[in-house]
């Protein structure tokens, strides 16, 4: 068990810089346990915590640090209660959370609490879902549906990340990754504030049309307008309620299936060019330069690391 000076640097280490706030109890006194690994890209820790505490994230440390990612906390056993982006939010054992590091926010741990965080880059989990911003801070119960799958699954990580190989957990984090996609993407607005359920109708189905026509290198915001029947006006305003616009949604998606095709062996024998244009890319040196941006390696590289014996 760690006191509070290797739990401070413990928490800034392997999440993000936050402030401590402790009870009554001398240095010394132990707080809790943290397991940390990294998961491909996905970065895991289990925190136990015998002792009430509080961390939080502020203005002068979101501006200190430049870290840009998401966080899901998934409660093991124990309560947890987070405030964040306007909401509060109780959580025990079964609940999510998703936290944005962009934003303030503090989380109260109560005594015993057995927890999961997962850190994915903002990249991964958007470009999985349009709307994953208007449930940031809200909770989501596993009850049923796909988010009781992922508690399951979440359980068993828990107990089993740290004996994963490398390539074991790669797989997994990305099969992790879609399934948060889905568990936010089948969740209800929790601010009233965004779009009516019309509104957010309409982008699920606009989002399914691109997934299903991200092939065409035609597609753009002409034609998901004309076959949605809307104004092109309309569908911009839509997308920027999102804080995005239609373009940059659409090769996002494009760099998604890009990435997915250079990570499988299946499709190892494909060479760069031929992944791009399948991906519905025109041109391989604005394919290569926007991957390059994205995701912080050339798709060669990017292939290399997690396909090491393809020749391309």
């Amino acid at each position: 068990m760690a006191g509070r000076k290797y739990w401070q640097d413990a928490i800034c280490k392997v999440f993000l810089e936050l402030d401590m706030q402790y009870g009554k109890c001398d240095d010394a006194h132990p707080i809790g346990d943290i397991i940390s690994r990294k998961m491909g890209p996905l970065q895991l820790n289990r925190t136990t915590s015998i002792l009430p505490h509080r961390a939080f994230r502020t203005e002068q440390l979101i501006s200190r640090s430049h870290q840009d990612c998401y966080w899901l906390c998934f409660v093991l056993s124990g309560i947890t209660n987070i405030s964040h982006n306007g909401h509060k939010a109780a959580l025990s054992s079964g609940d999510f959370v998703l936290l944005d590091s962009i934003r303030t926010y503090s989380i109260d741990i109560e005594v015993n609490f057995d927890g999961l965080w997962i850190g994915a880059p903002r990249s991964l989990l958007e470009s999985r879902l349009l709307t994953v911003n208007r449930n940031i801070g809200c909770k989501i119960s596993s009850n049923e549906g796909i988010a009781y799958i992922a508690s399951r699954m979440m359980e068993a990580i828990s107990n089993q990340f740290p004996t994963l190989n490398d390539h074991e957990g790669k797989t997994l984090a990305n099969s992790l990754l879609d399934i948060l996609g889905a568990i936010y993407g089948n969740a209800g607005a929790c601010n009233t504030m965004f779009p009516s359920t019309h509104r957010l109708s309409m982008l699920r189905r606009i989002e399914k049309f691109i997934d299903e026509h991200i092939y065409d290198n035609n597609l753009g915001p002409a034609l998901i307008a004309r076959e949605q029947d809307i104004s092109i006006r309309y569908l911009s305003r839509l997308f920027e309620s999102e804080g995005i616009s239609v373009t940059r949604w659409i090769w996002m998606q494009r760099l998604e299936r890009c990435r997915r095709k250079l990570e499988d062996p299946v499709q190892g024998h494909l060479s760069i060019s031929e992944v791009a244009y399948s991906c519905g890319f025109k041109n391989v040196s604005h394919f290569n330069r926007v991957f390059k941006n994205y995701f912080g390696c050339s798709p060669r590289t990017y292939r290399g690391a997690h396909l090491p014996d393809n020749i391309d």
